[in-house]
């Protein structure tokens, strides 16, 4: 009952917005290179998966973090750590790799 009427409500919401969206995203497609409005949709819809999948999986590493260890801040810290570390370790390897392989220009 309650549930099932909150979840139509705020799909009704959702709807409404995507409705009053439509008419903007005509005029920019129109006035803009197709390709360029195109990759826009494509980078916003890659960034909402992986924030989808970053948070789930956020939530889900609490459970193998919080293992072995009785006190909060030891789970805090080691949980903010591998957060932080799983965002900037890409970076780091691809600085690694660039370094020690540069790319070499052919003339």
């Amino acid at each position: 009952g309650k549930a099932i009427g909150a979840s139509v409500v705020i799909n009704l919401v959702t709807l409404s917005g995507l409705v009053f969206a439509i008419p903007f995203i005509s005029s920019v497609l129109k006035k803009s290179d197709p390709t360029f409005v195109y990759a826009g949709f494509a980078s916003f819809a890659a960034g909402a998966i992986l924030s989808c999948a970053f948070f789930l999986l956020l939530f889900e590493s609490t459970h193998l973090i919080a293992t072995g260890w009785d006190n909060e801040t030891d789970h805090i810290w080691r949980w903010g750590t591998m957060t932080l570390l799983g965002l900037i370790l890409p970076v780091m390897v691809e600085a690694i790799v660039a370094y020690f392989h540069p790319d070499e220009v052919k003339p």
